[in-house]
């Protein structure tokens, strides 16, 4: 479990935690993995896409790394990926923003997606 806060004035995590991956899933077992920088983004993410009824896509596991990728978060990123590798529309899919810190983190989880043999894709704000 990991806590993190944020202020206009303070940011920071309480000690003792481990930060791994935010999970956020429409429905059981879903093979589309949208990934996000931060938790905040993968609900807004969710929100978007919702359908009439306002619940969000059944097929989704939205996620969040916390910023980085560390390597509890990029194990738990692998596991995720591997398990939905070879199955018919899974994808994870890089939901992150649009400037360098961005472009970086998505290459990294086009690699790996790719390590796993999972498809992956972009998705720009």
């Amino acid at each position: 479990t990991h806590v993190e806060g944020r202020g206009p004035g303070w940011r920071g995590a309480l000690e003792g935690g481990d930060k791994a991956l935010f999970r956020f899933a429409g429905g059981p077992d879903p093979g589309r993995l949208a990934a996000a920088e931060a938790p905040i983004d993968a609900l807004s993410l969710a929100a978007l896409e919702a359908g009439p009824d306002g619940r969000p896509r059944r097929d989704t596991l939205y996620l969040a790394t916390g910023g980085g990728i560390g390597p509890g978060t990029e194990r738990a990123l692998a596991a995720l990926a591997a398990r939905r590798a070879g199955r018919r529309g899974a994808v994870l899919l890089a939901a992150t923003d649009d400037d360098r810190p961005g472009d970086a983190m998505a290459a990294r989880l086009g690699a790996i997606a790719a390590a796993a043999g999972l498809a992956h894709a972009r998705l720009r704000p």
